[in-house]
């Protein structure tokens, strides 16, 4: 993945031979007798390639507070990572804090793959969902996603969610520095606002 993400929205097929095999290593390994996925936050980077090799795999589009993300530590922005490293350097943040390299990865995900999927995703094979509407939500949320799947929802799995998730994990970014945050709003905005996310300085309530 460090090496082969950025290949376009048409994937050459000496770059989809290794995650051919990596997957069907993984299928063979778990041998699902269902409908079968995986959540990897890195496949925002490989869209092409899953949208190749899985021409009828349905999506599930979890987008968070950018703000949030910034202060997270993951590998798409992890300059300790190779990973990390190549991704600051496409977008030109490899000099950054940590921070303001978190944030801008994170727009450059979500930029990526909206657009990517706009091009090339029919409406009836992607949901798209915000980690504070799961959080505010649980039950709600999880109904939509099992519809979209067509998939029951058991009343265990209900009882299980209504007392699983921490809506004060929403917008968590606000403890953090206010000249850190105003820093990332300020090279993040135009992603934020695209979102449904607005900077504290517009005039427009913010989203929960």
């Amino acid at each position: 993945l460090s090496r082969r993400w950025d290949v376009g929205d048409v994937p050459p097929e000496h770059e989809l031979r290794p995650l051919r095999k990596l997957v069907y290593r993984w299928h063979r390994h778990l041998a699902p007798t269902g409908p079968w996925g995986w959540k990897y936050p890195e496949t925002y980077l490989m869209a092409p390639h899953v949208h190749a090799i899985f021409p009828r795999a349905r999506y599930l589009h979890i987008i968070r507070d950018g703000r949030d993300l910034a202060f997270k530590r993951h590998r798409t922005h992890d300059p300790d990572t190779v990973l990390g490293q190549r991704v600051l350097a496409k977008i030109g943040a490899s000099g950054e804090p940590r921070y303001i390299g978190a944030a801008l990865s994170w727009a450059y995900q979500v930029e990526r793959f909206t657009d990517f999927a706009t091009r090339h995703l029919p409406p009836e094979r992607l949901l798209d969902l915000t980690f504070e509407e799961l959080c505010a939500d649980p039950v709600g949320v999880t109904r939509r996603v099992a519809a979209f799947l067509g998939l029951p929802v058991p009343q265990s799995a209900v009882e299980f969610l209504s007392g699983f998730t921490n809506p004060e994990k929403i917008h968590d970014y606000r403890v953090r520095k206010p000249e850190r945050i105003r820093a990332v709003e300020e090279r993040i905005g135009p992603t934020l606002r695209r979102f449904g996310y607005v900077p504290a300085g517009d005039a427009a309530p913010m989203r929960v």
